[in-house]
């Protein structure tokens, strides 16, 4: 009776080492399979993330100089306009100024007198203002500069759903 239990053990022990080897190796492969993964998926996380901040900022610098660009025709539009209204000084009026600036598609033409008050201008409601004295405009006034440009302002209004409501041209 001994020995059948003895072969029984050694059938046993012949089934069950061999499947708990192999279940420890699949165990090993797939724990080392997973850790080289888990560094190789963080490691192209870190090379993309770091691509695409690089395009990030190839694409800000792209759109600071578009705007740089957009702001120098700006500029060039303000000087053609001042140039055109020089160039009829005699013959400007309020209503000259009005189709001038609808013509040209510019927001605004105002001349000043010597101490800074708006005498003439395509926007009725600015006659008759002074410019504040601490203006950086007022530069041309007392002849330290031929031109000065405002900040041009752009603005978006929109809902809570994104959908633009109105915006200045």
């Amino acid at each position: 009776m001994k020995r059948k239990n003895t072969s029984k053990s050694i059938r046993t022990k012949l089934t069950i080492v061999p499947l708990i080897l192999i279940f420890i190796g699949v165990l090993a492969i797939g724990v080392a399979s997973s850790y080289f993964s888990k560094a190789n998926i963080i490691s192209e996380m870190e090379r993309n993330g770091y691509y695409i901040a690089g395009q990030f900022i190839e694409r800000i610098q792209e759109n600071k100089n578009s705007f740089e660009i957009v702001i120098e025709q700006a500029e060039d539009k303000v000087k053609s306009t001042n140039r055109v209204v020089a160039s009829n000084e005699e013959s400007v009026t309020n209503q000259y100024l009005f189709r001038l600036a609808q013509q040209l598609d510019v927001f605004e033409i105002s001349i000043t007198d010597a101490k800074g008050q708006i005498i003439l201008s395509n926007l009725s409601n600015r006659i008759g203002i002074l410019v504040e004295p601490d203006a950086a405009s007022q530069a041309v006034l007392k002849g330290e500069t031929n031109s000065y440009f405002d900040e041009i302002e752009y603005a978006v209004y929109m809902d809570a759903s994104g959908n633009i409501l109105a915006h200045n041209d």
